[in-house]
C-alpha cells in the first residue's frame, strides 16, 4: 500500500456507529474498515464478477433493445421472475 497519511473526516453519528460496530464484530480498527470501504467503492475496480448474478437474467429480450426501447420491457417481471 505504500506510505500513509492522515485524513480527519467528520461523519454522521449513525455512520460512525455502523463503522464502529462493524470494526468490533470483525476485530478490526475503525480506520481499517473505512479503508476497506473506500477501496471497494472505486467504480474502476468493479469487475464482471461483482454483477455476475445479473448476467443472462433477461435473455428473452430483443437483440436490438438499445436501439428500440418502446414497449420491450412493459411485461418484464410480471411473472414474478427477474
Amino acid at each position: 500500500m505504500g506510505a500513509s497519511t492522515t485524513l480527519n473526516v467528520y461523519l454522521p453519528a449513525e455512520l460512525y456507529r455502523e463503522i464502529a460496530g462493524e470494526a468490533k464484530r470483525r476485530g478490526k480498527t475503525k480506520g481499517g474498515v473505512v479503508r476497506e470501504r473506500l477501496a471497494g467503492s472505486d467504480p474502476a475496480g468493479v469487475t464482471g464478477s461483482a454483477i455476475a448474478d445479473l448476467f443472462g437474467v433477461a435473455d428473452d429480450l430483443p437483440a436490438d433493445l438499445s436501439r428500440k426501447r418502446d414497449n420491450a420491457l412493459v411485461d418484464y417481471g410480471r411473472d414474478g421472475l427477474r
